[in-house]
């Protein structure tokens, strides 16, 4: 029998069958169900990898995902139509398409702004892509709606009222990876699920390899065993079991003890000059120094990185740097570009699954993986 895998489209129908949204991933039966289901049409398997990619400040759509026909919708139409995109006053001239792009994706046209970047122009992204419009957060501020697509559920002003769909994720199908759940620069919440699920979260590439890196020995070699042996027999005493807060901290120390004996700091060693390095910086495109690092492309190969290596079950990470909470006419200049950079850097995470080969030797790690854009 041939396993079913399923594509980015079928979990999006699967998910709406179910009747909930994206936003409402946070451990909902139906999507549990949905996601635990390892054959049959719109169901996932256990073998899925989650991607999270956040546009920080709020993408203005009509410039990107849902635009709109400029002979149409003009200043002099506003009445009728209700929207006023102001293509007129972007300086266009770093664009290397029309703002207005029908072509067809999926078996039906569509229209996709000139901000798309490559996802809009390179013919490779048209079936790997399903963009939902209109989803409505049903908030003001961005913290509230930010939150709201991450558990799911309605801040309780700006406060989260859940765990987030990739706390969820993790806790359900994350527990032998090293880091199941990885954020940067992205806030994630656990409030019903274990703690091996809380999102470790780092807001660099360096500060990973800081945490992936074993500092000097500050001991003798047989004095740090007593005091490890010690420590452990303390977190296994009767006391120690039944405290949470011994647990918590005893699961926190081993993992911590696991991550720096792993030997993975070579693969987030982005700065080596090494060629497996060099083409991973000129894909992404980002430079080699402590700016580079510091940089969304760097981020965006980190979580590609974590991906293939197995490190992380799910990865939520900043694609975008600053420039998007535009309000007033910095739109005409930052807001177009920065959007842009962020979905090349998608467009690149997707090259680099789809190029690197999964370990059961017959797909991509890319055929493993969902990658959602939100804002």
């Amino acid at each position: 029998m041939t396993k079913y895998r399923p594509t980015r489209r079928d979990f999006l129908l699967g998910s709406l069958a179910t009747g909930v949204s994206l936003g409402t991933m946070g451990g909902l039966e139906p999507l549990m169900q949905l996601a635990r289901g390892a054959q049959g049409p719109g169901l996932l398997g256990d073998d899925r990898y989650y991607i999270f990619c956040y546009f920080p400040g709020g993408w203005d759509i009509l410039l990107s995902l849902d635009p709109r026909d400029p002979a149409v919708f003009t200043e002099d139409k506003k009445n009728q139509t209700r929207i006023v995109p102001g293509y007129e006053r972007l300086d266009t001239t770093d664009l290397t398409i029309p703002v207005y792009n029908e072509y067809m994706m999926g078996g039906s046209m569509t229209a996709l702004g000139a901000y798309l970047g490559e996802l809009a122009t390179e013919e490779k992204y048209r079936n790997q892509m399903s963009i939902v419009r209109g989803l409505n957060m049903e908030t003001l501020s961005h913290a509230t709606g930010r939150r709201r697509f991450s558990t799911g559920k309605p801040p309780a002003g700006v406060q989260a009222r859940g765990s987030s769909a990739s706390t969820w994720l993790a806790s359900n199908f994350g527990k032998q990876n090293l880091i199941p759940n990885l954020a940067v620069r992205v806030e994630t919440f656990n409030q019903d699920q274990p703690t091996f699920a809380s999102a470790m979260g780092f807001s660099s590439v360096s500060d990973m390899l800081q945490a992936l890196r074993p500092n000097d020995a500050a001991l003798d070699g047989n004095v740090q065993l007593q005091v490890d042996e010690l420590i452990a027999h303390a977190a296994n005493c009767e006391s120690g079991l039944r405290s949470e807060f011994v647990q918590k901290a005893h699961a926190g120390r081993v993992k911590a003890i696991e991550m720096v004996s792993s030997g993975l700091e070579s693969k987030f060693d982005f700065l080596a000059k090494t060629d497996e390095m060099a083409k991973l910086r000129d894909r992404f495109g980002f430079a080699q120094s402590s700016n580079g690092l510091n940089s969304a492309q760097a981020r965006a190969a980190l979580a590609a990185r974590a991906i293939t290596s197995g490190v992380s079950r799910s990865v939520s990470v900043a694609v975008a740097g600053g420039g998007l909470d535009t309000h007033f006419d910095n739109w005409e200049t930052a807001q177009g570009p920065n959007q842009r950079a962020g979905f090349n850097a998608i467009a690149r995470i997707i090259d680099e699954l789809s190029e690197t080969p999964h370990p059961d030797g017959k797909s991509s790690w890319m055929d493993h993986t969902n990658i959602v854009a939100f804002s």
